[in-house]
């Protein structure tokens, strides 16, 4: 079987009552038929999988903005250094300009500083950010690099552990918190917000009280923002927002 790849070697194995692990069967082929491996992944078009290095923290920060949150009008925006994984920044805005980037991207270079080059998208929300950079670190250097968000590492793990990791901060429970704030502010105010706000877990920064802390205490052990919904948690935020709407009547 000259063209036998590992899925193939496999199957013939279990076939003949010999279960062999996947790591082995590599391995073996590896060992035995290394250049039988080597052409059918040239022929399929596969590339070796190169291993992400650079040399020091800030040589280069990953941006990109994510649109899971979009059938709410939330946009995040996001920035993380390569080198140490720290997060320069991750905000929310109801829209997807170039300007609120900007803003965003500012924001993280005065605390931080700039970066030597940034890797971004092709994406319009990134024309503020690359002009900054082309102007301060010039073009001869790479200061901004476009390319596919698929290859754009270290930013798609990040949105990654944003919407699997870190506990409490999933989308459900975002979006719930954000818009039962700020609708119930607007609600009891008469003024509407345009908010621009930090999700980070442990800062999260929210200008709106309208709920006391033992009000608080007795919505969270009414509603369960995990509970099963046949509608992506519609149904959730609808039954929070009237019970909220029912403690601000009852006062």
């Amino acid at each position: 079987m000259p063209d036998a790849g590992y899925s193939i070697v496999r199957g013939a194995l279990l076939a003949k009552g010999h279960r062999v692990q996947w790591d082995r069967v590599y391995a073996s082929m590896h060992r035995v038929d290394s250049v039988g491996v080597l052409s059918r992944m040239t022929r399929m078009g596969c590339v070796v999988r190169r291993t992400y290095t650079v040399p020091y923290p800030k040589y280069m920060v990953h941006i990109d903005t994510n649109h899971k949150l979009i059938r709410y009008n939330f946009v995040i925006f996001g920035g993380i250094d390569g080198y140490s994984r720290k997060i320069m920044y991750l905000k929310v805005a109801d829209n997807n300009r170039s300007d609120t980037h900007l803003v965003f991207f500012n924001e993280a270079v005065n605390e931080h500083g700039y970066p030597l080059r940034v890797r971004g998208d092709h994406g319009g929300e990134n024309v503020g950010v690359a002009e900054l950079m082309f102007s301060v670190r010039g073009t001869d250097i790479n200061s901004f690099i476009a390319g596919k968000s698929v290859h754009n590492q270290r930013i798609e793990r990040l949105w990654r552990d944003v919407f699997m990791c870190y506990g409490w901060a999933k989308p459900c429970i975002l979006w719930q918190i954000l818009i039962l704030r700020v609708f119930s502010y607007q609600r009891s105010s008469g003024k509407r917000v345009d908010f621009q706000i930090s999700i980070i877990p442990g800062s999260m920064s929210l200008h709106w009280k309208v709920l006391s802390d033992p009000e608080m205490m007795l919505l969270q052990d009414t509603i369960d923002p995990l509970q099963e919904s046949d509608c992506f948690g519609v149904d959730i935020y609808l039954e929070t927002v009237q019970y909220v709407e029912n403690l601000i009547e009852a006062r």
